[in-house]
């Protein structure tokens, strides 16, 4: 069907002028013309787990999920749907 992709930029907030990590947010998708980027047309995936190695959430109806986060955060991975691959890592 395509590849499975995330986009997660990082959230951040100033607290008591220090630079804190809270979050991630993104969307999961078909990336169908394999640009790596959301695109108009290309279709969101909805209940696809999302993890940060110790959050785990489930994408919602559009596609979307948030994290809260964590200071040993490395990298956020899916569990990829049946019937879908991944090529590619983003």
């Amino acid at each position: 069907r395509g590849d499975t992709f995330v986009l997660c930029p990082f959230l951040y907030k100033i607290d008591q002028r220090h630079v804190v990590l809270e979050g991630f947010r993104g969307k999961v998708f078909v990336d169908e013309n394999k640009n790596g980027l959301f695109d108009k047309g290309e279709k969101l995936l909805q209940d696809v787990s999302v993890s940060d190695g110790l959050n785990v959430v489930s994408t919602d109806s559009d596609g979307t999920f948030r994290l809260p986060g964590h200071t040993r955060a490395h990298f956020l991975f899916i569990t990829t749907p049946s019937g879908y691959k991944t090529d590619n890592a983003y």
